[in-house]
């Protein structure tokens, strides 16, 4: 049975992480003409990947987020978001067009967490408009901890 845990789990993180074990694939770029956007010449992107990647004798686990500014304009107030409860939160920031920026968060393992394989966490990033603050861009990415 424990093999059969192990190996579901494996094929979970190959499937989420969509490079390999714990690392996370270049999110989707929604792109400024994107109606549903709201349009302005921005673009984002964001990277997630954990350390250690492999979290079955941690406690914690430090997620790292790249995240670039492809557009032609200012980025501002860009948030992160984690599918996790419990990620140290981090302030906004800015990124002027061509920048990117890398930053760091910890997550606690908590006892739940242990009863599965595996850990996901689903990031999202999204960049507002420095003239109005609405938001114009959001890209996502996920990234997969083995936890046994």
């Amino acid at each position: 049975m424990n093999n059969l845990r192990i190996a579901l789990g494996l094929f979970a993180l190959l499937i989420f992480s969509g490079i390999g074990a714990a690392q996370s694939n270049l999110g989707s770029v929604d792109e400024a003409d994107d109606p549903t956007i709201g349009g302005s010449r921005s673009a984002i992107s964001v990277e997630v990947y954990s350390t250690p990647d492999n979290a079955s004798e941690v406690d914690a686990v430090m997620f790292t987020y790249n995240v670039y500014n492809l557009g032609t304009s200012k980025l501002c107030s860009i948030t992160i978001n984690n599918s996790l409860h419990g990620v140290d939160p981090l302030e906004p920031f800015e990124l002027e067009s061509g920048e990117n920026a890398t930053l760091t968060a910890e997550y606690d393992i908590t006892s739940e967490d242990r009863e599965f394989s595996f850990l996901l966490n689903d990031v999202s990033a999204t960049g507002h408009s420095c003239e109005d603050g609405s938001a114009t861009t959001t890209a996502v990415a996920g990234c997969a901890v083995l936890l046994s």
